[in-house]
């Protein structure tokens, strides 16, 4: 209740909430119904509030989102065509795309923009080329954890499910935001890394399990380079965009100190405008 009363996109926790109940409760039918009953009540009682807000203000407990489909005109001052959210068009084909593969693979390790590969290529650096190869280089290397860690689970045991169950609740809101928007945030659907956190462990966990010295030694020297080499890379991006943003920074003072406090401004899309006005 609470998570969805921050964020709709904490509804897909309720797949692998009902599972957890039901593989806990299982074994006593009444004190299953009992416990879903209440998990239901509280989500209701707290996560609620919003929506109901939403429904009887602006005509859809979703706004902006699916406003074609549920919302209902409430002489509304916002316009959901403003934030970009005015048209219910999922298109099947977005799932047959190469870049379904390739953008959420490069914005799970920091190419901003839903991973957009053009900026990767923004900065002027010498050896760019070089420095970007030997980037994906080691995002391959750091993801070859994750495969060994998917080939090594048992399907037998209830926190296997869990964990799978966890992955797809949250893939089935990337595949809904790439039918309907074409895009996949990550960061919309930041619980799937704890699953992945987890096979990675798990993947890291055999390979230093093998008896060769050489190899474990080797992986794991190589492995902790690339962890060092990624967080030099966002401490990197960090300042950049942090020194991008600064270039602005006369504009918002501008805009703080001309307009009255009590006035509602309103921009397309993203957060950054928002947090450098206020």
């Amino acid at each position: 209740g609470l998570a969805i009363s921050t964020k709709f996109t904490a509804l897909f926790i309720f797949p692998l909430a009902f599972f957890v109940i039901l593989i806990k409760f299982s074994s006593n039918k009444k004190n299953l119904i009992k416990i879903f009953g209440i998990f239901l009540f509280a989500t209701i009682l707290f996560g609620s509030p919003w929506y109901v807000r939403n429904y009887f203000v602006l005509g859809n407990p979703l706004w902006p989102h699916l406003n074609e489909v549920i919302g209902k005109d409430k002489g509304t001052y916002v316009d959901p065509a403003f934030v970009h959210q005015d048209k219910f068009e999922p298109r099947i084909n977005n799932l047959f795309k190469f870049d379904f593969i390739y953008r959420p693979y490069l914005e799970l390790y920091g190419v901003p923009g839903a991973g957009n590969p053009e900026n990767l290529t923004f900065l002027k650096l010498p050896l760019l080329n070089f420095l970007l190869a030997a980037w994906f280089l080691g995002t391959l290397f750091f993801t070859i954890p994750i495969i060994f860690g998917l080939f090594s689970i048992k399907f037998k045991g209830k926190r296997t499910w869990v964990l799978i169950v966890w992955f797809i609740s949250f893939f089935i809101f990337a595949i809904a935001n790439k039918l309907v928007n074409d895009l996949v945030y990550i960061r919309h659907s930041m619980p799937l890394i704890i699953p992945l956190a987890i096979f990675w462990a798990l993947g890291f966990d055999k390979i230093i399990s093998y008896k060769n010295k050489e190899f474990k030694l080797t992986a794991t020297t190589l492995l902790i380079l690339v962890v060092i080499g990624f967080s030099f890379i966002e401490i990197t991006k960090s300042i950049v965009v942090r020194n991008i943003w600064s270039k602005y920074q006369e504009d918002f003072n501008w805009v703080k100190n001309n307009i009255p406090k009590d006035s509602i401004v309103l921009v397309p899309s993203g957060d950054c405008y928002s947090y450098n006005f206020n």
